[in-house]
């Protein structure tokens, strides 16, 4: 017989329960159990789990003990609505069991087996010793009569337990203690009819009782019939439940003022909305639904800010309140569990990798104390242009300032030179596949329930698992090959191992995962976005003559002869500046910052925004904004020549890393080795297109990703000049 045991358990105030094939015997012999969970007390109190009618059996146990003794009334008054249950089960064949020395009720409903009608056991004296066993008033007096004395209107009472008598007879629910069913006081009548009943004695000696084969049918039609109302009790019960969710659903909406948004579609939202350069498609959208927009992508939902009035508001106003971050799945896992600095959400831990990056990593002094090793490479690089200026070959801008600044990097984190080490060919791989998969779309962010078997299909779960595995070698024979080398001292990795083995990160101990999560933001931010920005400078040049001979000529006149060029030369290139400004402005390397969240409820704007909404800042939108700029889409550097707008986070027209908390610690470090490169490479040197391609082929189209760089690789032929 299928069963299911409730116990309180005196130890843990823990409930178990338990599903089986056979019930535990009279005098507590185990039984095997199929499967076990322990529940909370809470669910103790929702006995609706007693009384499921798949199994066809109904186990309460409770147990004499003082600690539980405050939740026995919490239970008697949870039973009290299931009264309807408890009758149907009292008259439809069940029987009382209570054990002298057991301390527990026990109250099964059987069900028909082979033919054979299953006998009822009672003994009613021996109920009222265990009743008189719990010290509990509610326990000893109305609790326990009200819930197993009450008939259905079908018939069936205390009496049709306690005896065989007929249960044809109705009889009225008992809300309270029967005058004569005192404890110690058995009625009458019903000691009578126990006494005029045909009864057995089972091999334990205790009474059994038959049911005749009318009774026995009559109650199972009538199961079939409680069991039919109370199938659509609950599918009513349901409808209702979640027609009150749907309602208080649209309440809240209508109660919030939510920014407008274009219409969504069932399960994917906006997402067909968004296209192959979600910020430019944001930015049309934007036009139409406001400065403040919302958006759903799949389950999530978001808000994206396209002017510098609300791009302040998160970035400024509500920063604290807006700066946290999103779980995003693959950047999580590639980003050894958060440990970094960008993907991290907003809480002590990041506070304290923030502090120790922006004052011990990336401050003014230790930039400079890496000044020597970008003169070193960028003079080796104008080497290698040299030997392409003499064989008249073109310069694969993209692959070759990836080393470029690879080398650098390497060199400052790790102390590595990459010329010749094993490292050299697995390191550009690495940062590629890192970049693709931090940019790429993943359907684990968007639909919690079926995305990752999207991903899983898509191969970006497989894909990710890769890179991880290939950035984690690539961390622990960088970190071995510092170990190894006693001569360098003077590198990122030598700071945070110190910091490893001695006071930490504050209140956190920093641990070997920690450093390459810091480490994997140097690498990532550090070589890909100083390679694309002169990249990106330098398109422009290119697409631009005009703007390519005025900015040479005021390098030329500036430097003049000078052999040897270093990054102070900047200060007094201002056409320079205003060119670089521009190349930020019209291609930002990051168009959409990466999503953050807000903490609590907060109003931007004048809309509601709630708690958990995923906040995007659309920097493409800004730079392209024609209320702000005049021609927007036209390379024009001076533009600035006018102004004091500065791209380091003060000006929200101009936001290429951002601002706030958030904003890019790396900036100096990298401006530094992108001023020197563009310095090298317009003074030294002339530029040509390839053959049959004039100013105007030149593509400009970015691809889209958590770094957007051009879509068509950049090649140029050198040439020589007097300078070079």
């Amino acid at each position: 017989m299928l069963w299911r045991w409730l116990s309180l358990e005196q130890g843990d105030e823990k409930i178990r329960h338990c599903s089986g094939r056979s019930m535990p015997t009279a005098r507590g012999r185990s039984s095997k159990l199929l499967s076990s969970r322990v529940f909370s007390l809470t669910d103790l109190l929702r006995v609706k789990n007693l009384t499921s009618s798949q199994d066809r059996g109904v186990y309460l146990i409770l147990w004499n003990s003082g600690k539980l003794q405050p939740y026995l009334e919490k239970l008697h008054q949870s039973l009290v609505y299931l009264k309807t249950s408890w009758n149907s089960l009292l008259s439809t064949g069940s029987y009382l069991s209570m054990r002298e020395n057991s301390n527990m009720v026990l109250a099964p409903k059987y069900k028909k087996a082979k033919g054979q009608h299953k006998s009822m056991r009672s003994d009613l004296n021996l109920a009222k010793n265990v009743i008189k066993k719990f010290e509990h008033p509610v326990i000893q007096g109305k609790t326990m009569y009200s819930y197993f004395s009450g008939g259905s209107n079908e018939g069936g009472t205390w009496r049709s337990i306690g005896s065989a008598a007929n249960t044809d007879e109705a009889a009225p629910v008992v809300e309270t203690v029967h005058p004569d069913l005192e404890l110690g006081n058995e009625p009458e009548s019903q000691s009578q009819e126990r006494d005029d009943s045909a009864s057995t004695h089972d091999q334990d000696g205790v009474e059994s009782y038959q049911l005749s084969e009318d009774q026995f049918n009559g109650d199972q039609v009538h199961e079939e019939a409680v069991g039919v109302k109370m199938s659509l009790w609950y599918i009513i019960v349901a409808l209702v439940f979640f027609a009150f969710i749907l309602i208080a659903k649209n309440t809240s909406k209508t109660k919030k003022n939510l920014p407008p948004g274009p219409p969504r579609l069932p399960i994917i939202g906006n997402l067909h909305q968004l296209g192959s350069q979600p910020h430019r498609s944001m930015f049309k959208l934007s036009h139409k639904y406001g400065s403040l927009m919302s958006l759903k992508f799949g389950s999530v939902s978001s808000v994206v800010a396209s002017t510098p009035e609300t791009v302040m508001d998160v970035l400024k106003t509500f920063d604290v309140d807006c700066c946290s971050r999103p779980y995003l799945t693959y950047p999580a896992r590639i980003s050894y569990n958060l440990n970094d600095l960008v993907f991290s959400p907003y809480n002590k831990y990041w506070r304290e990798v923030r502090k120790m990056t922006v004052v011990e990593l990336y401050t003014a002094k230790r930039v400079q104390s890496f000044r020597h090793v970008r003169e070193e490479e960028v003079a080796s690089f104008v080497d290698f242009i040299k030997q392409s200026a003499s064989l008249e070959s073109p310069v694969n801008f993209n692959q070759k300032l990836l080393k470029l600044s690879g080398s650098v990097i390497c060199r400052v984190a790790f102390g590595i030179n990459l010329k010749g080490s094993k490292l050299e060919k697995t390191y550009e791989q690495v940062i590629v596949e890192a970049f693709q998969v931090l940019g790429s779309f993943a359907a684990a962010d968007y639909f919690p329930f079926f995305g990752k078997i999207i991903d899983r299909i898509t191969g970006l779960h497989g894909k990710c698992e890769k890179v991880f595995e290939a950035i984690d070698s690539f961390f622990d024979q960088a970190i071995k090959h510092h170990l190894d080398d006693e001569s360098i001292k003077d590198d990122i990795v030598e700071l945070l191992l110190k910091m490893e083995r001695g006071e930490g990160l504050g209140e956190y101990q920093l641990t070997r995962n920690h450093i390459k999560g810091i480490l994997l933001n140097i690498l990532t931010a550090g070589i890909d976005t100083s390679a694309q920005t002169v990249t990106w400078v330098m398109t422009h040049l290119i697409a631009n003559p005009r703007v390519m001979k005025k900015v040479q000529a005021e390098i030329r006149e500036v430097i003049q002869n000078k052999d040897h060029i270093t990054e102070d030369d900047i200060e007094r290139l201002e056409y320079l500046k205003m060119v670089i400004k521009e190349s930020f402005r019209i291609t930002p390397l990051v168009p959409l910052l990466v999503p953050r969240e807000a903490s609590k409820d907060v109003k931007i704007a004048g809309y509601d925004i709630p708690k958990k909404t995923w906040i995007h800042v659309n920097i493409w939108a800004v730079h392209m904004n024609p209320s702000v700029w005049r021609d927007p889409e036209a390379f024009i550097p001076e533009r600035f020549m006018d102004n004091e707008i500065d791209y380091r986070g003060a000006n929200f027209e101009l936001l290429p890393f951002g601002s706030g908390r958030r904003m890019c610690p790396g900036m100096g470090m990298g401006l530094a080795l992108v001023h020197l490169t563009l310095i090298n490479l317009l003074y030294r040197f002339d530029w040509n297109l390839p053959e049959g391609m004039k100013a105007g082929d030149v593509d400009l189209e970015e691809s889209y990703g958590l770094v957007c760089p051009k879509k068509v690789p950049l090649e140029l032929i050198p040439v020589l000049t007097q300078w070079t």
